[in-house]
């Protein structure tokens, strides 16, 4: 039986910050925007009068009424504040994100210590103001450090290059992305990839002539292992000849699934000067990875691992997830460790995110999913064990509909960081999307502002328009020239 949670507020005020925060709270329930609740459903109302802003939520004769004066520079960070606080007491919990639902926390500190602040400060002033956690706090001012470390001084010419190869053998539970299956699409995907190398041409020889320098280039999906040696050698191939790559600082092909590693693919990618190379299991429990749509076994994995570790790159990058349906602290903390027995120089833990568009997310009973306590002590034991073998936290993210209200954040040894991922989460650099479904974007430093680039998803309109799309994307590039006199 659905549970709902109804929301009533004055017309759109901070609507879906409203809504973002009643979801970190009961992300069991429905949320709706007014409605006729009965007596099993929960309300909240948040409203203005005057300089003062208002919240009450009830439910079965438990009433929690609080207000504030509103001053107008903080206004949304205070009616979050609020609400934070009417939900922390009435359901007797906190949040170790307290009032952020952003996704990209670590700009927050990033801003402040760029200000001058130093690090206790930010502390103090992250912890008053959104009221995180400590430990967390800790991780963002890490994070901020290194970002700041590696990415300034800001360069308008210094660009990231993402490419997308939407296809996979078989489609994970869990997985909202526009992926195509490999193999009952065999056709579209070599006509997908002739158009792909069609765009990289048209945009790379674009940057080329602008004078643009590209510093790092992630091939991602979608699993761009389901490519076969030779279609990888064309790719790596036009990617050279086209894209003005001479000085790049790192080189990622996120091989992904181990069910899609051979000798001659890697022979084709190390060849092509990658050097760094993603193999992820996301468990290393049979059981999960038979459940979650996986077709490759933990042995298969290892198999792969090892294939992948005799070919020399520099850093080997492996994903976990934590939350993944039916898998207990132990299992999570086992896979952790199992890595770690490993020993790649990167390894990535995401917080399993339940999306609209995913199978599982119409599969699951929601009173039954979220095992906060599970989730939660197993990332808290993970992430120690991580940080006492010398892994440093250097990027993160939240996304929405996470369990455990958490966080996918990157762990590596000292000098592996992947700088594609620091520079993207960043938002302190332009990033070229190329491919059915990518996103980049054009970033201004002088104002620190960016546009976003957004490529079609369908990928039948892609192969169909890619003329069109490169042209536009052009254009946007060389908008952010002329705007600022870049070339």
């Amino acid at each position: 039986m659905s549970k709902y949670f109804y929301i009533i507020t004055d017309g759109d005020f901070y609507a879906n910050d409203i809504r973002e925060m009643a979801m970190q709270f009961f992300p069991e329930y429905t949320i709706k925007k007014i409605g006729l609740s009965t007596e099993s459903d929960i309300t909240l109302s948040v409203n203005r009068e005057g300089k003062k802003a208002k919240s009450k939520i009830e439910f079965m004769g438990k009433k929690v009424e609080k207000e504030i004066v509103i001053v107008k520079d903080a206004q949304r960070r205070q009616i979050k504040t609020l609400l934070y606080d009417t939900l922390s007491e009435f359901t007797e919990k906190s949040l170790k994100w307290g009032t952020m639902t952003g996704i990209r926390p670590a700009r927050i500190a990033h801003g402040k210590l760029i200000e001058g602040k130093n690090k206790k400060q930010v502390i103090d002033e992250i912890r008053r103001e959104y009221k995180v956690e400590e430990g967390r706090i800790s991780d963002l001012i890490d994070i901020a450090c290194l970002e700041i470390k590696k990415l300034y001084p800001l360069d308008i010419k210094k660009m990231q290059l993402y490419i997308n190869i939407p296809f996979c053998p078989t489609r994970c539970s869990y997985c909202s992305f526009i992926t195509r299956d490999s193999n009952a699409d065999s056709d579209v995907l070599s006509n997908y990839l002739d158009k792909l190398l069609e765009e990289i041409s048209i945009v790379g020889t674009g940057l080329k002539e602008s004078g643009a320098c590209i510093e790092s280039v992630y091939i991602g999906g979608g699993t761009p292992g389901i490519l076969d040696a030779g279609s990888i050698e064309r790719l790596l191939g036009t990617i050279r000849k086209h894209m003005p790559v001479d000085s790049v600082l790192e080189y990622t092909f996120e091989a992904g699934r181990p069910d899609t590693i051979t000798e001659d693919k890697l022979a084709a990618i190390k060849d092509s000067g990658v050097d760094r190379i993603s193999v992820n299991p996301q468990s290393l429990t049979d059981a999960t990875l038979s459940n979650i749509g996986r077709c490759h076994s933990v042995e298969e994995f290892y198999k792969a691992y090892e294939l992948v570790k005799k070919f020399g790159f520099k850093t080997i990058n492996c994903d976990m997830i934590i939350g993944l349906e039916g898998e207990t602290e132990a299992d999570m903390v086992r896979t952790a460790e199992k890595l770690l027995g490993l020993g790649p120089e990167n390894i990535t833990v995401h917080s399993l995110s339940v999306k609209k568009s995913s199978y599982l997310k119409g599969s699951i009973h929601k009173e039954s999913f979220f095992d906060e306590s599970e989730t939660e002590k197993a990332a808290d034991e993970i992430y120690r064990m991580f940080k006492s073998r010398q892994y440093v936290p250097y990027y993160i993210y939240r996304q929405k509909y996470t369990a455990n209200n958490g966080e996918n954040i990157g762990f590596s040894k000292a000098g592996h960081e992947g700088f594609y991922n620091m520079a993207i989460m960043s938002d302190k650099r332009s990033v070229i999307g190329l491919g059915a479904g990518s996103t980049g974007k054009v970033y201004y430093p002088d104002v620190d502002r960016f546009d976003r680039m957004e490529t079609v998803k369908n990928i039948e309109l892609y192969i169909r328009d890619v003329k069109k799309i490169a042209a536009e994307k052009l254009k946007q590039i060389k908008s952010l020239a002329n705007d600022i006199d870049m070339f």
